[in-house]
């Protein structure tokens, strides 16, 4: 691979609070490898772009166009996010749907997103189909089938993605309102979902002129990525792509509006009846994203946010103030926005919440900062560039994102060249241009009743531009005999999938290994048993709390020390409970993560759980249990286990009844760490770029001496005395999307038919080609997606599904998922259904396998379930060797659809009545009736 090194540089000593007795560790200069790309521009005016990689046998093949929100037209707001639905779905030789089926039993994944700037579409795919992928992209490109009815059809799903992303979360208000109000005569005013009202005034007529106007060669990027050689890559380019004309009237993609700069502070508030506990945000005009300031803003956002050492972290994290703070960038080809937005605690005032927030800005804008600050910084942008590096897709989609929004695929690596030439200085000087306190936007967002107009910016929307009304008439499907047959599968590059590697430790602790790239990233997972299935019955929740504190202070280090250590090192530190087992990892560069993993140790032998850290914890656990509790999906997914399997093993939400948080003090938690947080009891697994003997070396070198008594007994979960009985709870939540979901049993990670239920759920609703999504948003058009799911834990398993939809559609979704269980235990799944999922499992399985955490999490897993680890990595060879009759059988037998219950949440009396017709055994409560041990 060639590099370039774009590294932070190294420092010996950072600074640490006064009175620290900690030592703080050599970080090592992190080494980023460039992105290294070969471009040609055929003569139409596309730009093709290689990226290979033999290290994979797969490739990304994403076509960009130089298309975005932007180029809404006037009025019509959403609108290229529309198209976006609409592009490539039919073609003049591939029937409606072919396309999707297509990638999807091919073992790939597709999708497409608008951006201010840009429009991309892109699959995933064996490399073997990159032929295929190329000539899909050309039908794309030149012969789209748009019919009027798939216009309407694709408009009620946009509808439904609106009211799901934006309109029902309590909080998703907040971000519609704060850009219209930071934003005044640009493009950049208009989000891409739009309005209701303006997609409903869009046209059949404008999708053929937006076409006609905006797509072309000329304005589109193919970047490939993957496994293939480069010259035969380009030659199928140019066999596709080559023909097809630019377009005849060449309209200016250039936005000619500027913004009116903000000169005085203005404040909003947005009520919302689900915002349970206020927000508040402030927003801020920047500079277009080529400017050489945004690296510099980039500098400071990760200040403010990045990580626990981060200034917001401190003012309103560890003081109490808030659950969540943060600052993040829209970055745009013609202007940017600076956001600080925190979800505020229990008994915050929003005053208070500015206040610290300004307290926070006024570091920044007082003096530089210090050296070990500023390194801190460079380095977490390094190393979240290390990890995006890591996979043919995030190097693929950076290219494709600096040449849309910075104008160049070079800025991608410029970018960072120019991070780390940030000074103390242009921190402060940039900090005092944009981020003063008379030029932002202020928001509130609290409980109260939908009010849209209070919140609306004052000044009237600009006009926008529009496009000529088309000039060609619209194409349509070819007759079968007519179309153009799609090119042949080409061979299949030999490719061997990660080694595993297992060595036993000094300490007699188990060591699993693989090596899964060569991009200088590790992460190193311990994997203890004891989960959410120890907490005592009267404690529910301990796990998750106590992993949630465990890293917030030591005997030996405070908290604030163990932040900045991690992030001047460029590492991550997390933890998960699940029902049978617990989890710690950190992620670093490879040059680094001895250094982490000291860190890990030293928690790991010394957590302190000091008592004002328990009792902010559980006052931040508390209050995002407010805040779900306030989501219909939100609620729904914490009712679906109490429900599904009452008085069984997991009967009861792992976060724990609010009363019982509350309840816990620092020795419950050291109580879980004493017992479950030892070496008799755990794994580690590391994968990325080490090699096996430095691996073992640092291994050995961190635990190779921790050891035990081993005097506690392995844990064990409760034991299963559940037997499933399908109920129908209808919550009444005033929201403007219903969440539907139907939960059935399933099986233990160990029973032998894991295998056929993991193939029925694929067929059932596993992936957009599979029968939930092909009815419920395919056919009905009535959500933006419909799944489902199968989970396994050591004691029992379980099936999801779940959807939102309209409040008055919320039984018609209900009505389709029970038809769609009640389809496969009476009529089976035929093998030949079964035998496309394999190949859609095998393409799953290997993109896991290709990156370091994928592969970790695949180990941990099975580690956590009591499952054989290599068992587990041979899935492949189970899934081709499983008989292809019994999967529809073992699903309707053990996702009984008698024993199907439902959970719906929304505005009750949009659908009681259709409901209680369709379920007469459904009951009715108010949101605040829920009570999650009692269901």
């Amino acid at each position: 691979m060639k590099t370039i090194l774009l590294a932070g540089a190294a420092l010996a000593a950072v600074a640490l609070p006064l009175g620290s007795q900690a030592q703080a560790q050599d970080a090592a200069a992190i080494e980023v490898p460039a992105i290294d790309y070969e471009k040609r521009v055929l003569d139409n005016g596309l730009t093709v772009i290689a990226l290979p990689d033999n290290s994979t046998p797969n490739i990304f093949v994403s076509m960009w166009f130089d298309v975005g929100a932007k180029h809404d037209p006037d009025g019509k707001s959403g609108f290229a996010h529309l198209f976006e639905h609409l592009l490539g779905d039919q073609t003049v030789n591939m029937p409606q749907g072919d396309t999707a089926k297509y990638v999807s039993l091919a073992g790939g994944y597709y999708n497409a997103s608008t951006g201010f700037d840009r429009t991309n579409y892109y699959e995933v795919l064996p490399a073997s189909e990159l032929d295929r992928a190329l000539w899909l992209q050309s039908e794309r490109l030149a012969r789209p089938v748009i019919s009027e009815a798939e216009f309407e059809r694709q408009r009620d799903i946009v509808k439904e993605e609106m009211r799901m992303r934006y309109l029902a979360p309590p909080y998703g208000r907040g971000l519609l309102a704060l850009i219209d109000n930071i934003f005044t005569s640009s493009p950049m005013r208009r989000l891409p979902i739009g309005t209701m009202e303006d997609l409903d005034r869009a046209t059949y007529a404008d999708v053929l002129a937006f076409h006609e106007a905006y797509y072309g060669p000329d304005t589109a990027m193919i970047i490939v990525s993957g496994n293939f050689d480069t010259d035969e890559m380009f030659r199928l380019a140019e066999k596709h792509f080559a023909d097809i004309a630019p377009r005849e009237n060449q309209l200016s993609l250039d936005i000619q509006q500027r913004e009116t700069p903000i000169t005085e502070r203005r404040q909003i508030v947005v009520t919302s009846p689900g915002a349970n506990l206020p927000q508040v945000a402030l927003g801020y005009q920047t500079v277009p994203a080529d400017h050489p300031d945004m690296a510099a803003l980039q500098v400071i956002q990760q200040i403010m946010s990045g990580g626990d050492n981060s200034l917001l972290n401190e003012r309103l994290i560890r003081s109490g103030l808030a659950s969540n703070g943060y600052a993040f960038s829209f970055e745009g080809a013609e202007q940017s926005a600076f956001i600080v937005q925190a979800d505020l605690a229990t008994g915050t005032e929003t005053s208070t919440a500015f206040a610290a927030i300004d307290t926070a800005l006024a570091q920044l804008l007082s003096g530089p900062v210090d050296a070990a600050t500023l390194e801190e910084a460079k380095n977490e942008i390094l190393a979240s560039n290390l990890a995006q590096r890591e996979g043919i897709v995030g190097r693929a989609n950076a290219l494709g994102e600096a040449y849309y929004t910075n104008g160049s695929v070079d800025e991608a690596n410029a970018r960072l060249e120019g991070v780390l030439a940030v000074t103390a200085d242009d921190v402060l000087r940039v900090a005092r241009q944009y981020l003063g306190t008379t030029n932002r936007v202020e928001m509130i967002v609290e409980k109260g009743p939908d009010d849209w107009e209070s919140w609306k910016n004052p000044a009237p929307m600009p006009t926008f531009a529009t496009v000529p009304a088309a000039t060609r008439p619209a194409l349509e499907l070819a007759a079968e005999a007519d179309r153009m047959a799609m090119p042949a599968q080409l061979d299949v590059p030999a490719v061997a999938a990660p080694a595993l590697n297992t060595v036993t430790l000094a300490n007699g602790m188990t060591l699993y290994h693989a090596k899964t790239g060569d991009v200088p990233l590790a992460s190193m997972s311990l994997v203890f048993a004891g989960g959410n299935n120890t907490d005592p019955a009267d404690k529910i929740g301990r796990a998750d709390l106590a992993i949630a504190a465990i890293e917030k202070g030591t005997e030996t280090r405070s908290e604030a020390e163990i932040a900045a250590m991690l992030e001047r090192l460029g590492a991550s530190l997390s933890g998960s409970a699940s029902s049978d087992g617990t989890t710690l990892a950190v992620r670093a560069p490879a040059a680094n993560i001895e250094a982490a993993g000291d860190i890990l140790r030293d928690i790991l032998d010394n957590a302190a759980y000091p008592a004002d850290v328990v009792a902010r914890e559980k006052t931040q656990i508390v209050d995002n249990i407010q805040r779900q509790r306030a989501s219909a999906a939100g609620l729904a997914g914490m009712m679906a286990f109490p429900v599904l399997f009452a008085d069984g093993p997991l009967d009861l939400p792992s976060w724990g009844p609010t009363e019982m948080i509350e309840g816990m003090g620092r020795d419950d938690l050291l109580a879980f760490h004493r017992a479950y947080l030892r070496p008799s009891h755990a794994s580690i697994v590391m994968t990325g770029g080490l090699d096996l003997d430095e691996a073992t070396r640092i291994a050995n070198s961190l635990f190779g001496d921790w050891t035990d008594d081993g005097s506690v007994a392995r844990p064990q979960s409760r034991p299963s005395t559940h037997e499933a009985k399908g109920k129908t709870i209808v919550v009444d939540l005033p929201t403007q999307q219903a969440a539907v979901f139907a939960l059935a049993p399933g099986v233990r990670a160990d029973d032998p038919r894991v295998i056929d239920m993991i193939l029925a759920n694929d067929a059932l609703g596993g992936t957009s080609s599979s029968r939930l999504f092909m009815d419920i948003r395919g056919e009905k058009a009535l959500a933006y997606g419909a799944y489902s799911q199968t989970g396994f834990t050591s004691q029992t398993g379980y099936t999801l599904a779940t959807v939102q939809t309209a409040n008055a559609t919320a039984d018609e979704v209900a009505a389709a998922l029970i038809a769609n269980f009640e389809d496969i235990a009476d009529n089976g799944i035929p093998a030949s259904e079964i035998d496309e999922r394999r190949v859609v499992q095998t393409g799953s399985f290997a993109r896991r396998t290709e990156s370091s955490n994928g592969y970790s999490s695949l180990i941990a897993g099975a580690l956590l379930d009591g499952i054989d680890v290599e068992r587990e990595l041979d899935f492949v060879n189970r899934i081709n060797a499983a008989d292809g009759t019994t999967p529809g059988q073992v699903f309707g037998t053990v996702a009984n659809p008698d024993q199907l219950s439902l959970i719906i949440v929304g505005q009750a009396d949009e659908f009681w009545d259709e409901v209680k017709a369709l379920r007469p055994d459904a009951v009715r409560m108010t949101a605040e009736e829920v009570d999650l041990l009692d269901l």
